[in-house]
């Protein structure tokens, strides 16, 4: 585990506070027995840490916890930021399991002892629900900082570079969460864009490439891949870009349970946290609706104005310009050079 103990040898009779957990999820009784919180910091890893930061960079860093080695800078703070998320991960996972206790009668409360209050049931659902959005929170501090280190050339963070989890964090036209949040909020949520990426490749499906042809699409793609992108692809990049990240954020509106957040939104990674009558609000339900319908007006007119850029510069873009997707070529079309496939005319 990433957590240590501060004095002495781990042993059966530990308790929390002689490790430095409480460090990270302050709120945690000291004299809770070591034992009753790891379980859930082993299932809050499984399920929340490690499908984001794959086993090889966590395992090391792990490695070099139980070592004693002395990390530089930029470990340490990676592990710090990656101990704030698994704490309130575990605590998150930990919370429904403690308001009861399996016994041969079955499921009982656990009941509170002298000089302690039990909590009420809304004192829970508060607690439960405002953990969970710090854990996510946490997670994506994580998330961000490994993605800034690949990018600064970290070759120590190649552990993750080099993993399924980082590769399979990547859109045909977006290689990073920070190209995406160039064009909609998400918070610089990774977790967020990984969640959208179906999402992201049914909306080019259905709206970028009948507009830009699936040659010109490919085209790109392959040479974003490359890194081999002409001054004038890069520029047609951009228009596709802006198109299909509102389409995406129209969609996801629906499809994922995503929270509204410094004017943007993040998805929320264990819905049964989710505390009902804040989620189902008036207000809340307003926030994601403007999400919505704001994107859904970016998309269209960046799709449309995407368009009107391929036709004004049409030479420069000759695999759009000899397909079906050109309005030029489409002799049964009544629209004229400045229609969209939507049926209306730009102009």
């Amino acid at each position: 585990m990433l957590f240590k103990k501060t004095t002495g040898s781990p042993s059966a009779t530990d308790k929390v506070g002689d490790y430095n957990f409480k460090e990270h999820y302050p709120e945690v009784n000291r004299n809770m027995s070591w034992s009753e919180l790891t379980p859930y910091i082993r299932q809050a890893t499984r399920r929340f840490i490690l499908p984001f930061i794959g086993n090889d960079l966590y395992e090391d860093l792990a490695d070099l916890v139980i070592a004693g080695t002395p990390l530089d800078a930029k470990q340490a703070e990676c592990l710090e930021r990656l101990r704030d998320a698994v704490a309130y991960y575990t605590i998150m996972v930990a919370l429904p399991k403690k308001k009861a206790v399996i016994t041969s009668m079955g499921a009982v409360e656990n009941v509170a002892t002298d000089g302690t209050t039990g909590t009420s049931l809304w004192g829970f659902k508060t607690t439960l629900w405002s953990v969970a959005q710090d854990a996510d929170r946490c997670m994506d501090e994580v998330l961000d900082y490994l993605e800034a280190q690949v990018i600064a050339g970290n070759v120590y963070f190649d552990l993750w570079k080099d993993s399924d989890e980082y590769s399979a964090g990547k859109a045909d036209l977006f290689r990073t969460t920070a190209e995406f949040q160039g064009f909609q909020n998400i918070n610089k949520s990774r977790r967020t864009f990984v969640a959208m990426l179906p999402i992201i490749k049914q909306a080019a499906k259905r709206h970028i490439i009948p507009a830009v042809s699936k040659e010109q699409y490919d085209s790109l793609v392959t040479k974003l891949k490359a890194n081999t992108l002409s001054a004038d692809e890069k520029t047609l990049l951009e228009h596709v870009r802006s198109a299909l990240a509102a389409w995406a954020v129209y969609y996801a509106a629906d499809k994922l349970p995503i929270l509204p957040d410094h004017d943007g939104f993040r998805i929320i990674s264990n819905a049964e946290a989710v505390d009902q009558r804040a989620y189902s609000s008036e207000v809340t339900q307003a926030a994601i609706s403007a999400i919505k319908y704001a994107a859904e007006a970016d998309a269209r007119q960046n799709t449309a104005d995407l368009v009107v850029f391929l036709h004004d510069n049409s030479d420069s873009y000759p695999l759009w310009n000899d397909s079906a997707s050109n309005p030029d070529n489409d002799t049964d079309g009544p629209f004229g050079p400045y229609a969209t496939d939507y049926g209306a005319v730009i102009l």
